[in-house]
């Protein structure tokens, strides 16, 4: 395992064509077995005026890439396959919600120690387009 700083960059493109960015950066450790990586980071985020530490897990094989998000009142587990459909269950602390996703492109490059991930894809709700996603880490 070895710790590394990444950047995480998600972008929204919405229906009505406003767009949103987030920007992050943490510290995260990498380790990669059996032909697959493991990226882990810890952030916050404020719920109710109360902060809370949220774990994440973004597991890449090579036609497969899972991010599991684990905190005291939000919990979910995303999979995606490029040009592949797949479901996403998404637990807030106002209930529970079901999302499809459609991954449109993925690039996983972990060169000279060096890792960059980019994943574009479509999230629906209830059959319908919500937004367009990019969701890029890059290594600092």
């Amino acid at each position: 395992m070895k710790s590394i700083e990444i950047k995480i960059t998600s972008t929204q493109k919405y229906t009505d064509e406003h767009q949103t960015s987030d920007i992050i950066t943490v510290n995260a450790t990498i380790a990669t077995k059996n032909n697959t990586t493991y990226i882990m980071y810890t952030d916050q985020e404020m719920q109710d005026n109360i902060t809370e530490l949220i774990k994440h897990t973004i597991k890449i094989k090579p036609n497969e890439i899972q991010i599991n998000i684990l905190g005291n009142t939000k919990n979910s587990r995303w999979t995606f396959k490029e040009h592949h459909k797949t479901i996403a269950i998404y637990n807030t602390p106002y209930g529970r919600m079901e999302f499809e996703n459609e991954t449109t492109n993925v690039v996983f490059e972990y060169i000279a120690g060096k890792v960059n991930l980019c994943l574009s894809y479509i999230l629906y709700l209830q059959g319908e387009v919500v937004s367009q996603n990019v969701y890029k880490i890059t290594q600092l």
